[in-house]
């Protein structure tokens, strides 16, 4: 009888909790929606923005949907909903069930306050620069995404051990931007901004889950364990977001004894946010692998 009373309490304590996961836009998930899928939902796209952009018809939202694709994939990256007016904020975190306050916040270089909330993989930009101007527009983003995009939030927010932000504690400022504002599409980095530790989660790559980017010699180096190869330039582009703003700047390799074997290297703000490992050796177009800098402990 004991046992059976104590199982009851544990299950009511546990159906009581919140559910603290990664927010949809009506039933797309970023980071596993497919375009097939996107397409069922919302039709055919409207206009093609870019190789990975598209925007499709908002038939019951005032105002525009665009969907990133996951560059090298048809998988959804990101969700951006654009308003006509801009929304009291209030109803929008009562919409999307967010937190009172956001895990981080800061006024992009647009003068627009962005608020990020890292358990719901959510971005709010306001109008302006005060959350009384609203909110434009939200940008729903794969857990991926959103940690490589925005690493400063994830480590340095005031997250309790729920994972919401904490309501005792006011939001940390930090100086990040999903957008990539602050980047454009003609401001080499150069290498150095190439270099650095990427760890992948990719079952297929769990042999190079820790990958080491570096220069030697005036040349890249990727090395995993006693795997090393050069790697050898073979392009450069750029990601822009639904206002035509650059969000990335994309440069492009390959292995030197491996020409199957390709890599995309996402950079803002002078710093890689996400590797892209694609294989295709023997002809054969494999599944795409993605990886993120290491954070420090």
């Amino acid at each position: 009888m004991l046992t059976k009373v104590f199982l009851t309490t544990v299950f009511i304590l546990v159906s009581s909790m919140p559910l603290l996961a990664q927010t949809s836009f009506k039933g797309i998930l970023p980071g596993s929606t497919t375009r097939s899928q996107v397409e069922h939902a919302f039709g055919l796209a409207v206009k093609e923005v870019s190789a990975t952009l598209s925007e499709y018809e908002a038939t019951d939202v005032a105002g525009k949907i665009y969907v990133q694709f996951r560059s090298g994939a048809d998988v959804v990256e990101r969700v951006e909903v654009i308003y006509q007016e801009p929304i009291d904020r209030s109803k929008v975190a009562v919409s999307l069930k967010l937190p009172s306050r956001p895990t981080a916040s800061q006024v992009n270089s647009k003068g627009k306050r962005e608020e990020y909330y890292a358990a719901a993989c959510i971005v709010l930009t306001f109008a302006g620069e005060n959350v009384e101007e609203g909110v434009s527009r939200v940008g729903y983003y794969s857990r991926k995404l959103f940690d490589g995009a925005v690493p400063e939030v994830s480590k340095t927010s005031s997250l309790g051990d729920s994972g919401r932000a904490s309501d005792s504690a006011p939001p940390r400022t930090t100086e990040v931007s999903p957008k990539g504002s602050e980047t454009s599409s003609d401001s080499d980095p150069g290498l150095l901004a190439l270099t650095g530790t990427f760890e992948f989660s990719a079952p297929e790559m769990a042999e190079q889950k820790s990958i080491i980017v570096e220069i030697v010699e005036g040349k890249l180096r990727w090395r995993s364990g006693a795997v090393t190869d050069t790697l050898i330039a073979t392009g450069n582009g750029s990601e822009k977001d639904a206002d035509g703003n650059v969000t990335s700047l994309i440069y492009m390799f390959k292995f030197a004894s491996k020409p199957g074997i390709k890599l995309q290297f996402f950079v803002r703000g002078g710093r890689t946010r996400q590797v892209v490992y694609l294989d295709s050796t023997d002809g054969k177009m494999g599944g795409a692998s993605f990886g993120f800098p290491k954070r420090s402990n």
